[in-house]
């Protein structure tokens, strides 16, 4: 860090004398240095704090002369105070009580150390004395702001490429039935398909498959699937047609039509998600993928099953015709796969393959005819391979050269586009981890010009905790609580370094409520009670904190948070590290 050199010119202006006056000669002996806090505290990779500097009166101080205050702890030199001898046409009796706001690196060699002071003086014939060194001036350090949890959220990057997409609409249809009667469709039944085409210019093929349950003679089967696959690809040419003609002309002969007449392997997938025992499952399904004469299959499967209205709740979605649109298209960075409910707790790569459509709708049959579209659009987005994650391990030469890839290669897609908020976020949290912490700052606000997510408010708030810009942090936390709960961590901490020690309480205990394993919340709950003189918050805290992680039993008992309680039976006993029941 450049050294600031701090001068006070002892003027009547500045209300530091009160005059300029012939006085008897004394010799100048320095200055009283008091600085508080007299316990150091650390805050991100500084420490801060002030230095009350007293000149007593008829110091003696000469005209013309030079006074230095040289602050250091374990070695490390601190910004030097320069007092400049009053510009009086005489020496002159001074007084003066001035203090100075100090911020300096923090290194972890000053753990443990006081700070003390060198004294230096050249007189107005520029001889130089050094006074007294002043010892123990304060004592280094607290350093809770360490508690702060380093962790930001990496937004996973949506490629904004042509990708491969597919629409998968579903007929289902009843027992013996292959015509569909449009007019017992409702208009919204069309609605994702004709968006679908609409926007789809690019399709590379439509397929159509025809299904019939496999229960019944093959050849009333294959007359069935057949049917249904018919009838909708004249539906599929009408529908295309009416939408846009030119498309038609395009695609007319790129439809195909196939057909499953006995679709054994739907029901094999269909008895998996069923209600019989599993070992009806095992035996009805094995049965299913045998080689079996089908008939011998049905009457196996009968038997196990106890009857035909046993199977009917699973034979009746095989009796369907899907089709398979398969295209490309240029995706908005936003858009999401759309499914209905029963199948959003799937993957999705796993929900739109062809053919688990099964897994998803079994059971729902009974739509006499009626259109069922269960599935919309399906995109696979390329991987993001500059991706990063809490993870890196930026002092590593690896996670040094990832990281400086990934900035490289962010940096150069920004200038193709500016306005990816997800890439601008990620690209500050890189700077944060190298800590350059304005950069940081820079890329997150534009992230959040971009979009108001809560994962940059918390990012951009850890960004300024860093520069114990905790007021700044603490509005960035707010934001980003309601929808990232887990916040309430560094919200309690950020509190508790702004020594708000009800509301830090207060997120912290809400936090621990929600994360019971995480011992980091009951650590910082201890401190907040060392700081409010809550012994019983003390231990309790630090009992749960080091029975979860015992390398903070032997935290606590250097931790200058705790020197008020070290000697208290009840601490030594909560930093044991010996498990305590719990009810």
């Amino acid at each position: 860090m450049k050294k600031v050199v701090y001068y006070f010119i002892l003027l009547v202006s500045l209300g530091l004398l009160e005059s300029c006056k012939n006085t008897e000669k004394k010799k100048f002996e320095g200055a009283t240095v008091e600085v508080k806090p007299g316990l150091l505290e650390v805050h991100g990779d500084s420490i801060r704090f002030n230095a009350q500097v007293i000149i007593p009166e008829n110091s003696g101080l000469e005209f013309k002369s030079e006074y230095y205050i040289v602050p250091e702890i374990a070695g490390y030199h601190l910004d030097t105070i320069a007092v400049d001898g009053v510009k009086c046409e005489v020496d002159v009796p001074t007084d003066a009580d001035c203090t100075f706001i100090f911020s300096a690196p923090f290194h972890p060699d000053m753990m443990g150390k006081y700070m003390s002071a060198r004294q230096y003086y050249f007189d107005k014939n520029a001889d130089e004395y050094e006074f007294k060194t002043l010892e123990n001036l304060a004592y280094c350090c607290l350093k809770s702001g360490e508690l702060l949890s380093s962790d930001g959220y990496f937004l996973p990057l949506k490629s904004e490429k042509k990708e491969a997409l597919k629409l998968i609409a579903q007929f289902n249809f009843p027992k013996n039935i292959y015509d569909l009667n449009a007019q017992s469709m409702e208009k919204s039944d069309y609605s994702t398909f004709r968006s679908f085409i609409s926007d789809q210019q690019d399709i590379s093929s439509i397929e159509i498959k025809g299904f019939a349950s496999p229960e019944g003679k093959l050849e009333r089967n294959e007359l069935l699937a057949k049917e249904r696959a018919i009838k909708l690809e004249q539906l599929v040419k009408d529908e295309i047609k009416a939408t846009s003609p030119s498309l038609y002309e395009k695609i007319k002969n790129k439809i195909k039509v196939s057909i499953v007449a006995e679709d054994w392997e739907g029901l094999q997938q269909s008895i998996k998600h069923s209600d019989f025992s599993i070992d009806q499952k095992r035996e009805i399904i094995d049965i299913a993928g045998s080689d079996l004469d089908s008939d011998l299959k049905e009457e196996e499967i009968l038997k196990i099953a106890g009857g035909m209205d046993k199977l009917v709740p699973y034979l009746a979605p095989l009796r369907r015709t899907n089709i398979i649109v398969s295209g490309s298209h240029l995706t908005a960075e936003d858009t999401i796969a759309e499914a209905s409910q029963t199948t959003a707790e799937m993957p999705v790569n796993q929900v739109f393959k062809e053919g688990e459509w099964i897994d998803q709708e079994a059971g729902n049959f009974n739509h006499k005819g009626k259109k069922t579209m269960f599935l919309a659009f399906y995109k696979i987005p390329q991987p993001d391979t500059f991706a990063l994650d809490n993870s890196l391990n930026i002092n590593s030469p690896e996670g040094k050269a990832k990281a400086e890839n990934t900035r490289e290669h962010y940096l150069a897609e920004l200038e193709k586009n500016p306005h990816n908020h997800c890439m601008l976020n990620n690209l500050g949290l890189i700077y944060m981890k190298e800590g350059n912490y304005e950069e940081a700052i820079k890329y997150l606000k534009l992230s959040l010009q971009e979009k108001k997510s809560p994962e940059a408010h918390y990012n951009l708030g850890l960004a300024y905790a860093k520069l114990s810009e905790y007021e700044k942090a603490l509005a960035e936390f707010k934001l980003a609580e309601e929808k990232l709960p887990e916040v309430k961590y560094n919200k309690g901490v950020v509190s508790l370094l702004l020594k708000d020690y009800p509301q830090a309480e207060k997120d912290l205990n809400s936090y621990t409520n929600t994360n019971p394993d995480d011992p980091n919340g009951f650590y910082a709950l201890a401190v907040v009670g060392a700081r409010t003189n809550n012994e019983e918050m003390v231990t309790e805290n630090l009992q749960r904190a080091c029975e979860d992680n015992p390398a903070y039993c032997e935290k606590a008992k250097t931790d200058l948070e705790f020197k008020d309680f070290i000697n208290i039976a009840q601490f030594k006993t909560a930093t044991a590290g010996k498990k305590k029941e719990r009810f």
